[in-house]
């Protein structure tokens, strides 16, 4: 009887903890989360494309065979350089020749007219003479016929070295056309010297960048164009420079579309539409160099909404989903989502601001399972 017994209470406690193993099987060791409510931040929108980093002025010279051979470049590598500095001097030897045939022509025009003045001068003393031979009367009438021949060659003669001159004018402008100059202040950024031998091979013969003066270019979508303004404010950062963080603000935007043919590319009618973007770097310490690829990220918005932690938000079934607690058990949420800022993103659909939110769940958190807020 006592081995009955005995066996019994043995077997009392073995199903007592197998029942306990059971329980705590269902019913695991308290799952303590932190939790919080909505929080007024500012939050704003952007929009982020690749860019590229270049002057603000650029002035390419390309040797023009048509002004001539290019006879000199007057500047060097690195060389600043003022609206109006000469930079390249070409020589042409056929504007040479016209402006020497100019120059004698004008010579015999003045000569010419000259001449004529010298014979008009002498003509009274000539009607004295003329009339002791051949009476006062008919000396007048030959003397005035002269006259009047001598004025129209005057006439004529200062006619053509109007024209003279205006030739010259214009040889002048051809001439100071041969001294290409700089178009603003800037500084010398290539200078191919094989363009005064003519082998320049399509490359300019002098490039001059606007020194610091610095924007970057890219392209808006369509619809990211309805949404950008000039005076926006543009973040702008490097994959090559990770620690360069450059500021500007939007200057300008494309009215018309980039087309293919602009861009070097075939024209495709199922091409997206894209826009021209150009903003300001304001900056002052600029570690990267024109030409650089960079990411613009253009804040279109900022204001003020609910949000949460970036941390809260899980993605579900392409859904974002929020756990909130509701008497003791986790709730899972779908909400909609804005405008975000760095830590934390607008919630704009979905919670309400007595919403107890776990605001950073661990990846093991189950809808249904009991928790502990911790506030």
């Amino acid at each position: 009887m006592k081995k009955i017994l005995i066996s019994l209470g043995l077997a009392a406690i073995i199903g007592t903890l197998i029942g306990i193993n059971v329980y705590k099987a269902y019913n695991p060791d308290e799952y303590i989360v932190q939790t919080g409510t909505l929080q007024e931040n500012e939050v704003a929108g952007t929009i982020l494309l690749p860019a590229t980093l270049s002057f603000a002025q650029e002035q390419f010279i390309f040797a023009n065979p048509e002004k001539g051979r290019i006879a000199e470049i007057l500047v060097s590598v690195g060389d600043t350089v003022t609206a109006g500095t000469e930079i390249v001097r070409y020589e042409s030897e056929q504007l040479n020749l016209e402006a020497e045939q100019n120059r004698l022509a004008l010579q015999s025009n003045d000569l010419r007219i000259q001449q004529i003045q010298n014979q008009l001068s002498t003509l009274d003393d000539k009607e004295d003479d003329l009339a002791l031979q051949v009476g006062g009367s008919q000396a007048e009438e030959q003397i005035e016929a002269e006259r009047n021949s001598l004025e129209l060659e005057l006439n004529l003669a200062e006619i053509e070295r109007e024209q003279t001159e205006l030739q010259r004018q214009t040889i002048d402008r051809h001439l100071s056309e041969l001294v290409v100059t700089s178009e603003f202040d800037g500084q010398i950024v290539s200078v191919d010297r094989t363009a005064v031998s003519g082998n320049s091979q399509g490359t300019p013969a002098v490039h001059i960048g606007s020194g610091n003066q610095l924007v970057v270019k890219g392209q808006l979508s369509e619809y990211d164009s309805t949404k950008v303004l000039p005076g926006q404010p543009v973040s702008l950062r490097s994959d090559a420079l990770p620690d360069m963080k450059l500021e500007g603000s939007v200057s300008t935007i494309g009215i018309i579309p980039v087309s293919a043919e602009t861009a070097g590319m075939p024209a495709d009618p199922n091409a997206a539409v894209q826009y021209p973007i150009e903003a300001a770097v304001t900056s002052e310490e600029i570690t990267a160099k024109p030409g650089f690829r960079l990411i613009m990220e253009i804040e279109t918005e900022r204001r003020t909404a609910q949000t949460v932690p970036q941390s809260a938000i899980r993605k579900v079934d392409s859904k974002d989903m929020i756990y909130i607690v509701e008497e003791g058990k986790a709730v899972a949420k779908v909400v909609e989502l804005g405008l975000s800022a760095e830590e934390y993103i607008e919630v704009t659909k979905g919670l309400t601001a007595e919403d107890l939110i776990v605001l950073n769940p661990g990846d093991d958190l189950k809808a249904g399972m009991e928790v502990t807020a911790n506030d």
